[in-house]
């Protein structure tokens, strides 16, 4: 089920801050080498599977990290709007 959260605060002139499409649950972090890096749609053929509308019925979420190379530590938040979470819907894992 997905929620919408409202914050408020007793401050004047305080904005009321809202989230929407928030959900709880389970978060599963998977992590490895370049070499394992498959994006879910090329594993439709392997599976012999397609993803279909119906998947935008289930809270499952997915975190997209840009795939970068440095030498030297960089500071996350130049990326701003690449580090996200994304619904998996059917437009999402299939271009994601």
């Amino acid at each position: 089920q997905r929620y919408t959260i409202s914050v408020t605060s007793d401050a004047s002139n305080a904005p009321t801050i809202m989230m929407h499409n928030v959900t709880f649950g389970d978060i599963w972090v998977c992590s490895g080498q370049s070499n394992m890096w498959l994006p879910v749609q090329h594993t439709f053929s392997w599976y012999n599977t397609t993803i279909n509308q119906s998947c935008n019925e289930y809270d499952i979420r997915f975190y997209h990290t840009p795939v970068t190379m440095s030498l030297v530590p960089r500071d996350a938040r130049q990326w701003e709007n690449a580090w996200k979470w994304y619904y998996a819907d059917y437009n999402n894992a299939t271009t994601q």
